[in-house]
């Protein structure tokens, strides 16, 4: 399962000013932390390092709308 952290910058410059940006990174870890506890047993794998232009062109995004964090969860393949 893939959970996908998407905002709308222009939406969030508007609403919280500058520290929107910063206000929405924090409450993303947030929920990060709790997908992983809730995950426990399962891998869990947390996503930041994205390239902006092709997650957008990828997912149809508009311009203003930015994917900024994922998480990706699920069984483990073991192989021993």
């Amino acid at each position: 399962m893939n959970f996908l952290f998407i905002t709308d910058l222009t939406a969030l410059e508007k609403e919280s000013g500058p520290r929107g940006y910063r206000k929405v990174l924090m409450e993303s870890g947030r929920m990060g932390r709790r997908i992983y506890l809730a995950a426990q047993g399962l891998g869990c794998c947390g996503v930041g390092a994205l390239y902006d232009r092709e997650a957008r062109s990828l997912m149809g995004l508009d311009p203003e709308t930015a994917l900024f964090y994922l998480i990706s969860t699920g069984p483990v393949k073991r192989s021993f």
